[in-house]
């Protein structure tokens, strides 16, 4: 996260969305890192839909601002009959062409609202079949078109399951990762990281 950080300063200004699904963001620690943390916007979501919802909205902001358009200056007319149309003020300054970048730290952390609120009513057992994977899969469908017009990069973070399939008679990755296949065919580039050594 602080290389991408970083990255963001060669040249143009940056912003960042961090979504905290962990809950575990240290300012102070990335500060140290070189992260410039006024730039950074911390998202800690209770569920999924509202992480989508918040990543929707920076890159629709991100997307005005590089339209010139200032999105603090939001003002709806018309009414609930005719439509509703949006005007915002010119961006003092001019468009933006910073760099825009979204964390979400991490995609297996994420539970789905109706998870959330059974757990809310103190239940913690009866989840649906893939119910993450319908979350992810949604989520991912909703924010693709708006990171693209925005041209934000978007940085997912991930985990490894040992798949149940998996066995001395099956085929197949014995690996899976949490959300379904929706963030394997939306990205760009996957990487896989894992310990090779512990330095003493």
């Amino acid at each position: 996260m602080a290389a991408m950080c970083r990255g963001m300063d060669q040249g143009h200004p940056g912003l960042a969305l961090y979504v905290d699904a962990e809950r575990a963001f240290n300012e102070q620690y990335a500060a140290k890192m070189g992260v410039d943390v006024n730039r950074v916007f911390l998202c800690e979501p209770q569920y999924g839909q509202q992480a989508f919802k918040r990543i929707y909205e920076f890159c629709r902001d991100v997307l005005l601002m590089r339209q010139g358009l200032d999105p603090s200056t939001r003002e709806r007319k018309g009414n609930e009959k005719q439509g509703y149309t949006y005007h915002y003020e010119p961006l003092p300054g001019g468009a933006w062409t910073g760099r825009a970048v979204v964390f979400i730290d991490s995609l297996a952390a994420l539970m789905s609202m109706a998870e959330f609120e059974r757990v809310e009513q103190g239940q913690f057992e009866g989840n649906q079949m893939a119910e993450q994977e319908r979350m992810s899969s949604v989520g991912m469908r909703e924010i693709v078109g708006i990171v693209s017009e925005s041209r934000a990069a978007l940085v997912i973070t991930n985990q490894q399951r040992e798949n149940i399939s998996s066995g001395p008679m099956s085929f197949g990755p014995k690996k899976t990762t949490p959300g379904g296949s929706a963030p394997l065919y939306y990205a760009s580039v996957r990487l896989e990281t894992g310990r090779r050594e512990q330095i003493k």
